[in-house]
C-alpha cells in the first residue's frame, strides 16, 4: 500500500530487509516467501531477495532509505510481514527495534507503527468475518 511511494532503490533495499525479517526467526515459512515475492512483483523487483541475504549489509541496506518517510514505510513493511504467519516473535521484533536504531527511528514510533499495524490487522480480520 504504501511501499510504492518508495524510490526504486528504497523498494530493492526493502524486499531484502522483508527477506531477512522473514529469515529471522530461523525458519522461512511458505507464506512469508509468498509475501516476499508478491511484493517484489507488486514494486517491479527483479530476482529473489532470499538470494541476496547474505552479501547484504543491514547498515547499508538500511542506509538507501534516505528519508524519515521511506524508513517508516519499510518499518510498517517489515511489521506486516513479522505478523503474516499469524505470530509477531520475540526476535522478529528485536530486529526490527535494532533495523529502526540503524534507520534513526525512535522507539515511540516504532511502537506507534506497531500498534497502528496491529490494529489494521485486526480491522481486516474482522471486516472478513463480518463481509464473510
Amino acid at each position: 500500500m504504501f511501499a510504492e511511494r518508495l524510490a526504486i532503490d528504497e523498494r530493492d533495499a526493502l524486499v531484502v530487509l522483508l527477506a531477512f525479517m522473514a529469515a529471522t526467526d530461523g525458519e522461512v515459512r511458505d507464506v512469508e516467501r509468498d509475501l516476499v515475492r508478491q511484493l517484489c512483483e507488486r514494486l517491479d523487483i527483479d530476482g529473489d531477495p532470499f538470494d541476496r541475504i547474505a552479501d547484504s549489509s543491514l547498515y547499508e541496506l538500511c542506509e538507501r532509505l534516505v528519508t524519515p518517510h521511506s524508513r517508516r514505510i519499510a518499518i510498517v513493511e517489515m511489521i506486516k510481514a513479522a505478523y503474516v504467519d499469524g505470530e509477531f516473535h520475540s526476535s522478529e521484533e528485536r530486529s526490527i527495534r535494532v533495523l529502526a536504531e540503524l534507520m534513526e527511528v525512535d522507539g515511540d514510533t516504532v511502537t506507534a507503527l506497531e500498534d497502528w499495524v496491529k490494529r489494521g490487522l485486526i480491522w481486516k480480520a474482522e471486516g472478513a468475518v463480518l463481509l464473510g
